[in-house]
């Protein structure tokens, strides 16, 4: 197998100390760290225009590219002119719409000494033709988006918040909440069936799944914790 590295940034000197035990401020102040310390956390195939869509954890807010998958460059997709400075993370969370336009939301890594300092993560629609960002809302505020999860059929983005780990339903034409329900947990992994349930876990000690369904606008929380057979 042949593998080819395609480098956007390239940090100066990496982070000696555990990364747990630095903050939003210490990679802010840090001009390498906050332009160059990125990682790669969605990446979105776009069929029509033949590039990957990638999402990015950049302390810089420059979260947004596109990789022209013929000519093997990036392109940088202008998220810093409209961002807010505790957007610096696309966290599973890019969905490819019908009509070409890209969904997203944004995330966070600051801590909870700083949460009311921040609006709370925002829901964006990019259109790649005419280069511009429609933000159709924050579902709550302070809280950032860590995943959504798009039914474009009927109209509706879930997904989950952190740091107070909250499950949302989100109406894109109306642009405002269905519903808000504390979950204590952030599944990264969901599924949405073919009935437009919405499945995933809560409860962050055992794991129970939940369903939730968009014709009545009701939520049943199916008490089942998972297990495993060998």
């Amino acid at each position: 197998m042949k593998v080819i590295a395609h480098k956007l940034r390239e940090i100066k000197k990496p982070v000696d100390k555990p990364l747990s035990t630095l903050g939003y401020h210490d990679f802010t102040s840090n001009e390498d760290w906050r332009r160059n310390l990125i990682s790669f956390t969605s990446l979105l195939y776009h069929s029509v225009r033949r590039t990957i869509v990638c999402g990015l954890t950049a302390f810089d807010t420059d979260l947004m590219y596109e990789f022209d998958l013929q000519r093997k460059t990036f392109q940088c997709l202008g998220y810093p002119k409209v961002s807010e400075k505790f957007e610096i993370k696309i966290h599973r969370s890019l969905h490819l719409l019908k009509d070409g336009r890209v969904v997203g939301a944004t995330a966070c890594l600051h801590r909870e000494d700083q949460r009311k300092e921040g609006t709370g993560g925002r829901i964006f629609i990019y259109d790649p033709k005419d280069k511009i960002y429609d933000f159709l809302g924050i579902p709550v505020p302070y809280d950032y988006i860590q995943t959504i999860t798009v039914d474009e059929m009927r109209g509706l983005i879930y997904g989950f918040t952190y740091p107070v780990f909250n499950f949302f339903v989100f109406d894109m034409v109306a642009r405002k909440n269905r519903r808000v329900d504390y979950m204590g947990s952030i599944p990264h992994i969901v599924a949405l069936d073919d009935n437009g349930c919405y499945w995933a876990t809560w409860n962050n000690r055992t794991h129970y799944l939940f369903k939730s369904l968009s014709t009545n606008n009701s939520i049943v929380l199916d008490r089942l914790p998972l297990s495993y057979s060998w």
